[in-house]
């Protein structure tokens, strides 16, 4: 009892100092003037997985900047902007970085030292729309130098690791949350950090990491005890019911989605029976499932069936559910994207344990 209270004394104070925390954040985010100042916050901010907590905040400042037209020749703040604002949804024209290259649409390898504008300019290169040639090229310029300059020793160290980060998975690529423990230890070594949103960084980061643990022990203490039958047969019920509900809208005389969760849930079974006997399939045996049961072919078919505004015929409908080359890709990449995130964040919760 006298445990319990002590750790309730220590959520309490933890709570009481995040708030203030995130006073100080709003007031400096009111305080900022400089554009290329109200960018590094947000910049911040999002990277830490922060974002969340000041919404209105990071709306209010991006507004801002987008209303007024950057003449900016620095490559790591025009860069940013162009990052921060398309991923906030704005419509921002790529045709800008054309000042940054020569006569032959290629960048000028006078920015082949300019570590951080590099860097900046590989993350927003990611953000590219098809069509959108000028980025591509920034993606291949970025990736020759950014390895040369990471090697070289002569930058800091926590743009090194940026570096080798972003070449891993781009921020674009990767799950703000799964990528906060990373980032809260380059940003650490960052000898411009701010200490507010540093220490509010790892406060939430704990915060949230006790959270989670908290309910994974309340549903292994709380519901594991019940049978697999159980959690399959809760699980279907709702499944089922969810698509016949999409076949309620379903305009066509075809797209039978009674098939297609039948099929996917013959694969969920065979991942059950691999889990229930504690066999490890090899990659290939792992991939022949796996990519079916990600529910993205069976997705592709359940958009087919609801939309209206399409002229859809019955052989384009066949042809989806035999799972083209196009779908099973794009199937292929989430699964793998998915899988590697898994082994991020099976590596921070397996370090966090060992710390005790």
């Amino acid at each position: 009892m006298i445990l319990f209270q002590f750790v309730q004394e220590i959520d309490s104070s933890v709570e009481k100092r995040v708030e203030e925390l995130k006073r100080e954040v709003k007031k400096m985010m009111r305080h900022a003037n400089e554009p290329l100042q109200k960018m590094t916050l947000v910049d911040a901010i999002q990277r830490l997985a922060l974002g969340y907590d000041f919404e209105q905040e990071i709306d209010v400042a991006l507004k801002q900047i987008n209303d007024n037209a950057c003449t900016d020749d620095d490559l790591h703040a025009f860069a940013l902007r162009f990052r921060l604002l398309r991923q906030w949804g704005y419509n921002t024209p790529s045709d800008g970085f054309k000042k940054f290259t020569n006569e032959h649409d290629k960048f000028n390898e006078s920015l082949s030292s300019d570590a951080r504008g590099l860097l900046s300019l590989y993350e927003a290169a990611h953000l590219g729309l098809p069509g959108e040639d000028i980025l591509d090229e920034a993606i291949v310029f970025t990736m020759h130098h950014l390895p040369l300059i990471k090697n070289n020793n002569k930058v800091s160290v926590s743009l090194a690791m940026d570096i080798e980060r972003a070449l891993h998975m781009p921020l674009r690529k990767g799950l703000e949350r799964l990528q906060a423990r990373q980032c809260i230890s380059i940003y650490e070594k960052d000898e411009q950090q701010n200490d507010v949103l540093l220490e509010l960084a790892k406060l939430d980061y704990n915060r949230v990491q006790r959270l989670l643990q908290k309910e994974l022990k309340n549903i292994s203490v709380n519901y594991l005890k019940k049978s697999v039958h159980f959690f399959f047969s809760l699980f279907f019920f709702h499944f089922f019911n969810l698509f016949f509900d999409i076949e309620k809208l379903n305009k066509n005389d075809f797209g039978d989605m009674q098939t297609q969760i039948k099929d996917a849930s013959r694969l969920y079974l065979q991942e059950a029976k691999w889990g229930a006997e504690r066999y490890a399939p090899t990659f290939e045996e792992h991939l022949s499932v796996t990519v079916q049961s990600s529910g993205y072919p069976m997705l592709h078919c359940a958009t087919l069936v609801g939309l209206e505004d399409i002229n859809l015929t019955k052989e384009v409908y066949d042809w989806v559910i035999t799972v083209p080359k196009l779908l099973h890709f794009t199937a292929l990449h989430s699964r793998l994207m998915d899988d590697i995130a898994d082994v991020e964040q099976d590596k921070v919760v397996a370090k966090s344990y060992l710390k005790g």
